[in-house]
C-alpha cells in the first residue's frame, strides 16, 4: 500500500508538469487561432478598403462622365452663341444697308420737297393776292383795322373813376 501511496504521490507530483505539458498545445493552439482570426481582420479590413477604393473610384468615374457632358453641353452653347452672333451680325449688315438706302432716297427726295415747298409758297401767295382783289373781303380788312384802332384808342384813354 505505501508503495502503491509512493507511486500515487509521484504521479501527483508528475501531474502538474504533465498538465503544463498537455495545456502548451492548447496555448498554442489558442495563439494559432488568435494569428488566424488577426489574419482574418486584416484580410477583411484590406478587401473592404479595396471595396472602397472601388467604391470611390465609381464614383469619380462618374462624375467624370457628368464634366464630360456638361463640357458637351458648354460647346455646344457656345456653338449656338456662335451662330446668333453671326446672325447678329448679318442682321446689323442688313440694316445699315437699309438704312444707307433710306438716306439715298431722303436725299433724292430732298430737292423734290424743297420744289413743293416753294410752289406751295407761291400758290399761297397767289391766293391771297386774289382774296385781297375782292371786294368783300376788302371791306372786311377795313373793318378789321378801324376796329383794331378803336380798340387801342380805348385802351390808351385815361380813366375816370
Amino acid at each position: 500500500v505505501q508503495e502503491l501511496q509512493g507511486q500515487l504521490l509521484e504521479l501527483q507530483g508528475q501531474a502538474p508538469g504533465l498538465q503544463g505539458q498537455a495545456l502548451e498545445p492548447q496555448g498554442k493552439a489558442l495563439e494559432l487561432q488568435v494569428q488566424a482570426l488577426e489574419l482574418q481582420a486584416l484580410d477583411l479590413q484590406e478587401q473592404a478598403l479595396e471595396l472602397q477604393a472601388l467604391g470611390l473610384q465609381e464614383q469619380a468615374l462618374g462624375l467624370q462622365g457628368q464634366v464630360l457632358d456638361l463640357q458637351e453641353q458648354g460647346l455646344e452653347l457656345q456653338a449656338q452663341v456662335q451662330e446668333l452672333q453671326g446672325q447678329a451680325l448679318e442682321l446689323e449688315l442688313a440694316l445699315a444697308l437699309r438704312v444707307q438706302a433710306l438716306a439715298l432716297r431722303v436725299q433724292t427726295l430732298e430737292p423734290q420737297v424743297q420744289a413743293l415747298a416753294l410752289q406751295v409758297q407761291a400758290q399761297e401767295q397767289e391766293v391771297q393776292a386774289q382774296v385781297m382783289k375782292l371786294p368783300a373781303f376788302a371791306v372786311l380788312v377795313e373793318r378789321g383795322k378801324r376796329e383794331s384802332a378803336m380798340a387801342a384808342d380805348v385802351a390808351q384813354a385815361p380813366r375816370t373813376s
